[in-house]
């Protein structure tokens, strides 16, 4: 599985909070806070289905519910399958 540099940085974001979050906390805790909501969830919805993220849990967030994500592959793990790519290639 190859990530983009954006994907990357939720997956980095989802990494270090070790719990579940919402796209507005992933937002938040970016390092790229001018991420539109809309950027937010095409990234979410590419690494869903790359399989590197799923969906937990059903949160309230403000006034309304949302998904909260988590990351299913470890960083560790990560890393290891780019270091076994580029073995490859």
């Amino acid at each position: 599985m190859t990530l983009t540099k954006n994907e990357l940085e939720v997956m980095t974001v989802l990494w270090l909070a070790k719990k579940d979050l919402t796209h507005t906390e992933i937002a938040e805790l970016s390092v790229n806070p001018s991420w539109k909501p809309s950027t937010i969830h095409t990234l979410l919805n590419g690494l869903l289905k790359k399989g590197a993220i799923k969906v937990e849990n059903i949160k309230l967030s403000g006034k309304i519910f949302g998904r909260t994500f988590v990351s299913i592959i470890t960083k560790e793990e990560y890393i290891a399958s780019q270091a076994e790519t580029a073995l490859v290639n």
